[in-house]
């Protein structure tokens, strides 16, 4: 049986929203990647888990909106959601991330200085404290 006009739009309409929230899901982890890199088997593996979960989701979707058929509009309307939103907000978001990530290692760079330089006077002070308790 064919799906009607009312079906098709439908099943469209809930593919670019689906590509939106797979896009804005990559984009999270994109950002902790960059945020904390990881590892080379950690990439892999999370990888594998991504491919994974994006075709369960695929395939539930085709189940529940094309009757289990894949259908071109469907998939066109993900792929299409996926690749505006990775285009506009997702690289946007990455050189954000870049910018916080560049002022956070300032930031601590500048503490541990100030830190460190507090500490040393406070063991100078003890030491003269030392000395001159001794005479």
């Amino acid at each position: 049986m064919e799906l009607t006009t009312q079906q098709q739009t439908t099943a469209f309409l809930l593919a670019f929203i689906l590509g939106i929230a797979l896009s804005l899901m990559y984009i999270v982890i994109c950002v902790v990647r960059k945020l904390s890199p990881p590892g080379r088997k950690e990439l892999f593996f999370g990888d594998i888990v991504w491919m994974i979960f994006v075709s369960l989701v695929n395939f539930l979707f085709a189940v529940s909106q094309t009757d289990g058929r894949i259908r071109f509009y469907s998939a066109a309307a993900e792929i299409m959601a996926f690749i505006l939103l990775w285009l506009t907000a997702g690289r946007l978001l990455l050189k954000g991330t870049d910018a916080v990530k560049s002022f956070i290692w300032k930031l601590k760079t500048k503490m541990r200085k100030l830190i460190s330089a507090l500490l040393g006077k406070i063991v100078v002070f003890r030491e003269r404290k030392k000395i001159f308790e001794k005479k």
